[in-house]
């Protein structure tokens, strides 16, 4: 997902949503 909310958690940055 290119634009993906943080809000779904990317599996790209999995970290991030913390």
């Amino acid at each position: 997902k290119v634009l993906a909310p943080a809000e779904e958690a990317p599996a790209e940055a999995p970290a991030a949503a913390e």
